[in-house]
């Protein structure tokens, strides 16, 4: 009888494999393991972004002031903490303090492995709402800031409290704040309050003349207008500033008590407008 032959080695692989292999060839061998090794790669990134390896536990929180810093702290510093430093999610750090106005935005930097730094931008205040004995901050677009602290901003008096919520619904407190809301940067310190009038809106400046805005359009050019007159020595001791045309400002109140004059600052324009106060320059120039 003849002898059995044995073989050693590797067991062949089944026909199908056999043939796929002959088939690619050693190129597509290549190409099948480096396939093959990017998804293995992928899968490990998926599983290390997401595992305690790099878990936050270290949260700073800058840029949070006033009343509601404690309670916008602990907010992001509970949500970051869910969180790892791979896969910090910036819409559910804002979702956390959504509810919460005086957060205008977050700016987020991951530090690997396990820290994360978040400032707060704050929305800032233009005012303060007066009624009664309280005081809140708020906003120019009527939002109110209740968390915010309110001492040393311009204020606005009101005969009731808001009664919208956290907003204020006053058509003529919207349109002081809309005029405080434009202040140029070197004015709000020295801007004392907005006073809602029948004709419009002024602001009482500290050491300055009252400024007559009327209604709370072209703010912005009424507000360069300020500036210019501010800075004219032809308006020093004014007592107010006629800003309803912001072409041709009027600084006025200087003068005799019998007969104050209201004289226009615009080079191209005659001056010796006579007025006895703002009210009556109002009068004269309509709403404006």
């Amino acid at each position: 009888m003849g002898a059995a032959v044995l073989r050693t080695g590797a067991p062949a692989l089944p026909a199908p494999w056999r043939s796929l292999g002959v088939a690619l060839g050693r190129r597509g061998r290549v190409v099948v393991a480096l396939l093959a090794g990017a998804l293995l790669l992928f899968g490990g990134w998926l599983w290390v972004r997401q595992s305690s390896l790099v878990a936050i536990t270290r949260v700073t929180i800058t840029g949070a002031r006033g009343p509601a810093a404690p309670e916008i702290e602990h907010a992001l510093s509970a949500s970051a903490r869910t969180m790892t430093t791979l896969a910090v999610d910036a819409r559910r750090l804002r979702a956390a303090v959504a509810a919460i106005p005086e957060v205008s935005a977050l700016r987020v930097h991951a530090s690997f492995p396990h820290a994360l730094t978040i400032d707060v931008i704050e929305h800032a205040p233009v005012a303060q709402i007066v009624f009664g004995n309280e005081h809140v901050a708020v906003r120019g677009d009527g939002t109110l800031l209740s968390g915010t602290a309110a001492a040393g901003l311009p204020s606005v008096a009101m005969a009731a409290g808001p009664t919208g919520g956290d907003r204020v619904s006053d058509p003529a407190a919207l349109a002081a704040l809309q005029v405080l809301a434009g202040a140029p940067y070197v004015l709000r310190s020295r801007i004392i309050d907005a006073i809602p009038d029948p004709h419009g809106v002024r602001v009482e400046l500290r050491q300055g003349p009252e400024l007559v805005f009327g209604l709370p359009a072209q703010i912005a050019a009424k507000w360069a207008a300020a500036l210019r007159v501010l800075a004219d020595p032809a308006a020093s001791g004014a007592i107010y500033v006629d800003l309803r045309l912001p072409q041709r400002p009027a600084a006025g109140g200087r003068g005799s008590e019998s007969g104050l004059s209201a004289t226009s600052l615009d080079p191209n324009a005659s001056a010796g407008t006579a007025s006895a106060s703002p009210s009556a320059a109002s009068a004269a120039a309509g709403p404006g």
